[in-house]
């Protein structure tokens, strides 16, 4: 919990994991059924602020780490980072 813009952030990261460089991926899980590797870029910028506001609260507790932004989409088993300017993503599968 964090205060971003005069407003008070609260949420649950799904798994943070530090690899290997120090740096920090958050993993976010998602379930939709209609997400398939074509259509990930849709869900990537839908839930853009919400992957921006995890990376935050990451960066306010590890300053020194670099954070990236994954969503795991459980049912087409593929990821996409979401950056955080507008209209950056990298599927992966």
């Amino acid at each position: 919990m964090y205060e971003r813009d005069n407003r008070v952030v609260h949420g649950v990261i799904d798994r943070a994991v530090v690899v290997g460089t120090g740096q920090i991926v958050l993993v976010d899980y998602k379930t939709h059924r209609s997400a398939r590797p074509d259509n990930l870029l849709e869900f990537a910028e839908f839930y853009r602020e919400q992957m921006q506001q995890y990376a935050d609260g990451l960066r306010r507790a590890w300053p020194t780490r670099a954070v990236r932004s994954v969503l795991l989409f459980t049912s087409c088993c593929a990821t996409i980072e979401v950056a955080a300017a507008s209209g950056s993503a990298t599927i992966a599968s």
